[in-house]
């Protein structure tokens, strides 16, 4: 599964492959930690895509909220330097 899963990796990455491989390596620690809630309802790559993709939606949200948090943060900069005259 490791070829297929780096491939699907690099996607969710948009093609950078170091970013693609430290994915593809968290998605088969978290998978080999739950193995044993894996429930053969699907195929087993399924679920290893998806592990993949909840990994890469978790750093994009975490990525996100950190920019929303040094945008405020310089909104905030810019306001009190326009109220002290400085901008």
């Amino acid at each position: 599964y490791q070829s297929q899963l780096r491939t699907w990796a690099r996607r969710l990455c948009n093609g950078d492959t170091h970013l693609a491989d430290d994915l593809a390596q968290e998605t088969f620690m978290k998978a080999y930690a739950a193995l044993g809630a894996f429930r053969a309802e699907a195929k087993f790559s399924t679920w290893l895509y998806r592990i993949a993709f909840n990994i890469a939606a978790n750093r994009w949200r975490a990525k996100i909220g950190i920019l929303a948090g040094c945008i405020t943060r310089l909104t905030g900069l810019a306001s009190h330097a326009k109220k002290r005259g400085r901008l």
